[in-house]
């Protein structure tokens, strides 16, 4: 469509260090991002690409959640571990070759430094304290997520680093953020 051919040129383009994009499922809002961002690691003009997205119930009681941050975070993060498979099939990677290759990229080796992995994917509380350098961030189901989780995620920003913020409000479920974060004309609302 003509949306999703922007979109391609806007991540694309090296200039533009912040996307926004509203779309169906489906429409390739997550994907997209994650092709170029591998690519852009691949090509050497990213080091990393972080990914994030809302919270869910589960992570209240994380700490409970037995092993690393990757295990306690990998049941609500699998959409964009199976956009990373997709990525690696559409390279003409085996199914097997691809599920080895994501799971290379995403668990930290040992000795490894959290925030090290190649892929890193986190809540948007973990980016806390933190700027961002030479990477694609890329904020998956943003229409769950409150201003001020925004803000804080807008200022992870560092040097050559993109922020892709991704959403459908359709799918809005919450009342109480639909009834304040989205309706109030503070400048923060996504375009």
């Amino acid at each position: 469509s003509p949306g999703q051919v922007g979109y391609i040129d806007a991540l694309a383009n090296p200039n533009i260090n912040l996307i926004g994009v509203l779309g169906n499922a489906g429409s390739g809002k997550s994907f997209l991002p994650i092709a170029q961002a591998i690519d852009d690691i691949i090509a050497g003009r990213k080091r990393k690409l972080v990914a994030t997205r809302k919270e869910s119930g589960v992570h209240k009681k994380i700490g409970a959640v037995k092993g690393d941050q990757h295990d306690k975070t990998k049941r609500d993060n699998h959409a964009i571990f199976e956009k990373l498979l997709e990525v690696f099939k559409m390279w003409g990677l085996s199914e097997k070759e691809a599920i080895e290759k994501t799971e290379l990229l995403i668990k930290p080796s040992k000795g490894m430094l959290p925030g090290q992995e190649i892929v890193e994917i986190v809540l948007p509380d973990q980016l806390e304290g933190r700027t961002i350098h030479d990477a694609t961030i890329i904020l998956d189901e943003a229409h769950g997520i409150t201003t001020a989780v925004m803000r804080g995620i807008l200022g992870r920003l560092g040097d050559n680093s993109r922020l892709v913020i991704m959403g459908d409000f359709r799918q809005i479920n919450n009342k109480q953020l639909r009834q304040t974060d989205f309706n109030k004309d503070d400048g923060c609302g996504l375009a």
